[in-house]
């Protein structure tokens, strides 16, 4: 099987969100064995955001359905649909295709050259129409489905609609079309968030 691992690699090099811890590795060698102590955000790398995140009383990442976050899936290429605002539209979205529930946005970012400050974010508008849409997760590149100045408004459309969201995915290496993703979060009891091994797998149907 052929799988495409959308994971940045976490790391004290790791970029994060404004604001967010660092991440932190000390290795620890004691008795002839290595162990390393690590300090991280639930949101560090990439990381799936829990409807706790941002809905008072909302599930924790423990008690999230992998279902819906573990499937059919379109990546669409928006990275020649930068507008002057940075938001992604409704117009952006092609329509839902029959059977897939997880749309990955590639919008180019890369921390590099943008800063983790200066990316494409959902609109309002783009954030009910994807709920409406009926999906259950959407991926992006970038380090926040919301604008940097966001008031958190694209999370509680997504999130209180049991759409999960996961953040800073890889996707340079990946072309549009259709495949299965597989993403598992740490089983952090009680947690708001936490980071994934993402993966795709090309899937034999022809978008």
């Amino acid at each position: 099987m052929d799988y495409i691992d959308i994971t940045i690699p976490l790391s004290e090099k790791t970029p994060v969100f404004p604001g967010d811890p660092e991440v932190r590795f000390k290795p620890l060698v004691r008795d002839g064995f290595r162990l390393t102590s690590i300090e991280l955000s639930s949101h560090s790398g990439t990381h799936v955001d829990a409807p706790l995140h941002y809905i008072e009383g909302g599930q924790s990442v423990d008690r999230i359905s992998l279902g819906n976050i573990n499937g059919e899936s379109i990546v669409v290429d928006l990275r020649d649909s930068w507008h002057s605002s940075g938001f992604i539209m409704r117009g952006d979205i092609p329509e839902k295709t029959d059977g897939v529930n997880i749309l990955i946005l590639n919008t180019g970012f890369s921390p590099e050259s943008s800063g983790m400050d200066h990316y494409m974010s959902v609109s309002t508008e783009c954030a009910e129409y994807l709920a409406d849409c009926g999906y259950t997760c959407v991926v992006t590149d970038a380090p926040s489905i919301e604008a940097f100045d966001g008031d958190g408004t694209v999370h509680r459309i997504l999130l209180g609609r049991d759409v999960y969201i996961i953040e800073m995915a890889d996707l340079s290496h990946v072309s549009p079309g259709r495949y299965h993703l597989y993403a598992m979060p740490l089983k952090l009891e009680g947690c708001d968030g936490s980071p994934v091994r993402a993966v795709l797998v090309p899937c034999s149907k022809e978008v």
